[in-house]
């Protein structure tokens, strides 16, 4: 027996809008986030996290620590993109710099939260932060501060990152009253972090808060494999495009050293047969536009036959392509991504996380089902569960990252 809201996955309305082909990505991508960060934002209210101290009878205080989660505070202020202020930041990859870029002082780096980023091939999340410590210098020579950067605050291995050590904010009313009533203050202003994310969620892995997005995914990588299909067959056609003028040319600078690790890994996903999307993606095109201009869409019925219309289409999709891979990918890939974590660190009777040691959830769910392979020649094996229409997998597997050497230990603080 499987729970109703699972083999009824499909009839979600965030599910079947995502089925759809003609359906645009990125406004259910972006809905889907707003849900999530309003569902946590309930969830965190109801959440009863332990006090940082217990006090006997007699009045005698004892440090235990506190079970609230980075990632949860993290959430809130990505939701309401607050200002934050980084006294100390160690980066965990080598810097990266455009050339008309340049970091005024490592110290203080401060700016507005614009979201929570996670890594595809490791646990570790990041917050983008429009930091006001870059300084960029236009192509009229005018200079302004203030760039996109992110800042890893939970490394490759799902654990806090100790190069993140301190964090200054100004608490919203309902932070400052959460804070003092669940007692989570080390001391005056200061609150130390022992999770990175809450055991909670663990859970949830069995659950629409985590395939409702996972299917969001598998249609996001739908699109993005046949736009590059498209882009493709262009090409071999022989359509290219001109080179960008030498004004719009930036060239991206990398330092520092980095080294390779190997780090246990999670892998889930929802797989979902080819015939449960439906419809065919559209043609359009765009016509060349300058950085920062917002690109204006053409629509062809189909795929033109001139030498131009075939420029806007390549033109289009390498446009969609960057865009689904570098924005809408790492915005949906958090609301899954927290919760594979979650359940990669507390979702297994067994340290080991071996076959069969998995926890399961309240509601009914099939048995986990061994050695699964989607293809008959794949030599990739998954623990499979099916849910009626579709399949949820994972696998746990090494992967190679690459990261800076770190010495910092952990400690924030709110900045009261």
């Amino acid at each position: 027996m499987i729970a109703k809201t699972l083999s009824e996955i499909v009839k979600h309305p965030l599910v079947s809008r995502a089925l759809h082909r003609r359906e645009p990505i990125e406004d259910i991508i972006e809905e889907a986030v707003l849900r999530w960060n309003l569902h946590m934002r309930e969830l965190h209210q109801k959440r009863n996290p332990a006090p940082t101290y217990i006090e006997s009878p007699d009045g005698i205080r004892t440090y235990q620590g506190t079970d609230y989660d980075l990632l949860s505070l993290m959430g809130l202020l990505g939701a309401r993109h607050a200002v934050i202020n980084l006294p100390v930041y160690e980066g965990m990859r080598e810097h990266s710099l455009q050339s008309n870029q340049r970091v005024i002082a490592n110290e203080n780096r401060h700016g507005q939260v614009l979201r929570l980023v996670s890594h595809l091939e490791s646990h570790s999340f990041s917050i983008l932060v429009r930091d006001f410590m870059v300084k960029e210098t236009g192509k009229d020579g005018r200079e302004r501060v203030g760039a996109p950067r992110s800042f890893a605050v939970v490394d490759d291995s799902g654990q806090l990152y100790h190069g993140f050590s301190a964090l200054e904010w100004d608490e919203s009313q309902d932070e400052a009253r959460f804070i003092q009533e669940k007692k989570l203050e080390a001391f005056r202003g200061n609150i130390k972090f022992r999770y990175a994310v809450t055991p909670s969620l663990a859970m949830a892995f069995y659950g629409q808060r985590y395939l409702v997005p996972a299917i969001i995914e598998a249609r996001r990588i739908d699109e993005v494999r046949h736009y590059k299909e498209v882009e493709q067959w262009l090409r071999d056609k022989g359509v290219r495009l001109p080179p960008p003028p030498d004004d719009e040319k930036v060239v991206y600078v990398k330092e520092g050293q980095k080294e390779s690790l190997k780090v246990e890994n999670l892998e889930a996903k929802v797989a979902a047969p080819e015939n449960l999307f439906t419809g065919t993606y559209p043609v359009y095109g765009i016509k060349p536009f300058s950085k920062g201009e917002k690109p204006k869409l053409k629509r062809y019925t189909s795929m033109p036959t001139t030498r131009e219309g075939r420029q806007e289409v390549l033109r289009y999709c390498l446009w969609h392509i960057k865009k689904l891979t570098y924005k809408y990918g790492p915005m949906i890939r958090v609301p899954t991504r927290v919760v594979e974590l979650a359940f990669f660190l507390y979702g297994f009777k067994s340290p080991d996380r071996e076959n069969g040691t998995e926890l399961k959830p309240g509601w009914k769910v099939p048995e986990w089902e061994r050695d699964h392979k989607e293809k008959p020649r794949s030599r990739i094996k998954w623990n499979k569960m099916d849910l009626g229409n579709v399949q949820l997998l994972y696998r746990i597997r090494e992967s190679t990252v690459y990261r800076r050497a770190q010495t910092i230990p952990v400690y924030l603080n709110n900045g009261s």
